[in-house]
């Protein structure tokens, strides 16, 4: 993504967040993986369309094309009415889709947008221009407020919500934090100060939080905490190296998500794969589902899960975006996790 402002300080963060989060921008910039046979055989899930933009700059068009190479959508989010939005920065819009259909298309404030988010009737973008705002609009595109990020804050990775609060995320020599910015129930212009509190943990719909970490080359650890301090672990083996872990987060009936991405660091003839893992509320791994991971140009968001379980994943390939329904298998007998 072409930005215009500076960027050294940006760029020393993010890898900070890299390395001790596991979220690598060189992954999502590096080439498509190679498939093989065996690769085919251990993909998992199902896809059901929802979402089809060719590239270009037309009504339910994304992203443009810059010398050959498409741009796509940097995020994207699915609101409680199920309707799908594309953060098209390229085009300087927010584009919904209803049932497949574009239905609203809404002009961005900036062209620093960068993430989306949606909490109920609002949908809030992170811009990183100068200054720092998350935009909060409601479920008809109109600009509600714009809520300042304070100055001294460390550079904002993406966004999340919590409880009709508005987080924003930060890296730090721990591996990350989150900041309370303002409420979306009150939308009036917060002030400058620092804001807090500060969790370390992501947020789930059910209050409780959780913090993830790759703890080998091919295992991830998540603790679930609740007020009374740590209650529930959870592990999960991979087939090849976990390059990232790309998000956590949970529904409303108190299931866990893991999104890794995984796979040989051979780039010629590696295969590489993205898996979420649905663990319920005892910490069991319930359900999978895993596909060849393609990477999106500069993307952000790939997977998001709903409050009510639905999981969402959006592609690119040459004729332009996809976003599907990923239907999750539940876990058999001798499933190679």
């Amino acid at each position: 993504m072409r930005r215009t402002y500076v960027f050294g300080a940006w760029l020393s963060a993010a890898l900070l967040a890299a390395t001790a989060w596991g979220l690598s921008v060189s992954i999502l910039a590096s080439a498509p993986p190679h498939k093989d046979a065996g690769a085919v055989s251990r993909l998992r899930g199902a896809d059901e369309p929802v979402v089809g933009a060719t590239w270009g700059s037309g009504r339910g068009d994304a992203g443009r094309s810059a010398e050959g190479e498409p741009r796509g959508p940097l995020s994207f989010a699915v609101d409680d009415r199920k309707r799908v939005w594309l953060l098209d920065q390229e085009n300087g819009r927010l584009t919904c889709y209803d049932h497949g259909a574009p239905s609203l298309e809404v002009t961005l404030p900036d062209v620093a947008c960068e993430d989306l988010v949606t909490d109920r009737d609002r949908i809030c973008v992170l811009s990183q221009g100068e200054p720092r705002r998350v935009h909060v609009f409601d479920d008809s595109g109109e600009l509600v407020c714009s809520i300042a990020i304070p100055p001294d804050l460390p550079p904002v990775l993406r966004l999340s919500t919590d409880r009709a609060r508005i987080l924003v995320e930060c890296p730090d020599e721990r591996g990350r934090a989150l900041y309370d910015i303002g409420s979306l129930a009150r939308p009036e212009e917060t002030s400058q100060r620092r804001p807090g509190p500060i969790f370390r943990s992501a947020p789930l719909p059910t209050g409780r939080r959780v913090r993830a970490r790759i703890e080998a080359q091919s295992t991830v650890v998540a603790d679930v905490e609740d007020d009374l301090g740590p209650a529930l672990r959870v592990r999960t083996d991979e087939e090849g190296d976990i390059r990232a872990i790309l998000d956590v987060s949970g529904d409303r009936h108190g299931s866990l998500y893991l999104t890794t991405v995984s796979g040989e660091d051979d780039h010629e003839h590696s295969t590489a794969f993205l898996t979420v893992r649905r663990f319920d509320e005892r910490g069991v791994l319930a359900a999978w589902a895993r596909c060849a991971y393609t990477p999106l140009t500069d993307a952000v968001r790939r997977v998001v899960v709903t409050a009510s379980g639905e999981v969402y994943r959006m592609d690119s390939d040459p004729a332009g975006v996809r976003v599907v329904r990923w239907r999750l298998e539940p876990v058999e007998t001798g499933d190679r996790r």
